[in-house]
């Protein structure tokens, strides 16, 4: 339920997009469409991010409570355990928001798609995910949870 009601939640803003674009047109040369493929793209990988990475915002709060000691004594990864602990499924939400807008984009484009526009979407998100993760766990990031 917690993801149906993110996905809601964050569907309103690609609607306010929509309106923008409804009553002014072309907002400096930009399509909607185009405007939904960067959407999607940016929002899959912010999803991404929010949704593996938070385990290390609470890292310094699991060594301090000695909760680390915990993690260091199971057969996985500290690592692998770190980006999975805080794992929240309503990110989920998110995530899909993201790919229908991107797929709708794609549809709506009709572009011919070769190779090359296949890595650039792919390591687009890839980009995505670094550059958002990070400022959101760089002390001075876009925000500390």
């Amino acid at each position: 339920m917690m993801s149906i009601g993110h996905f809601i939640i964050t569907f309103i803003d690609f609607i306010g997009l929509w309106v923008l674009f409804d009553r002014f047109g072309n907002l400096k040369g930009f399509s909607l469409e185009e405007a939904a493929l960067f959407y999607g793209v940016v929002h899959i990988a912010f999803a991404i991010v929010e949704a593996w990475t938070r385990g290390f915002d609470i890292f310094p709060w699991l060594v301090k409570n000695r909760d680390f000691d915990r993690i260091l004594t199971r057969p996985r990864s500290t690592v692998l355990q770190g980006l999975g602990y805080d794992f929240q499924a309503m990110r989920v939400g998110r995530f899909f928001k993201g790919l229908i807008v991107l797929f709708w984009a794609i549809y709506k484009l009709d572009m011919r798609w070769t190779l090359d526009k296949v890595f650039l979407l792919i390591f687009s998100i890839l980009g995505g995910n670094f550059l958002f993760y990070s400022k959101l766990h760089h002390p001075f990031g876009l925000y500390r949870a």
